[in-house]
């Protein structure tokens, strides 16, 4: 709240305007990833499965890639709990569900 609304002792407010003051963050914002339960926001999720994909080309060229072994830790499952990140989306409408499944919330703009 303090970088957006220069609050630095958000308890000194009342309850109702801290609430509604932290669900005008943005999506990136500390408050609203914890309120989503969320480690990343859409951006860091994007490249973290960007990174995971280069990462999977870079490791299947190595001598453990065709052995079958090692392979590299994903930072997708890491920021968001689960396996890993979906292969594609048939339209936008699947993405954004997807996207509100892997937030726990509501699809943001």
């Amino acid at each position: 709240m303090a970088e957006i609304y220069g609050i630095y002792d958000w308890r000194a407010l009342p309850l109702a305007t801290a609430a509604t003051l932290a669900q005008g963050l943005p999506a990136s914002s500390r408050v609203a990833k914890r309120i989503s339960n969320v480690a990343a926001d859409r951006q860091e999720i994007l490249l973290a499965i960007i990174a995971d994909r280069i990462g999977h080309v870079a490791w299947m060229l190595s001598q453990d890639g065709q052995d079958g072994k090692n392979h590299p830790p994903s930072i997708f499952a890491a920021l968001t709990g689960t396996d890993r990140a979906p292969d594609g989306f048939e339209s936008g409408e699947d993405f954004e569900a997807a996207w509100t499944v892997i937030t726990g919330g509501e699809a943001d703009a």
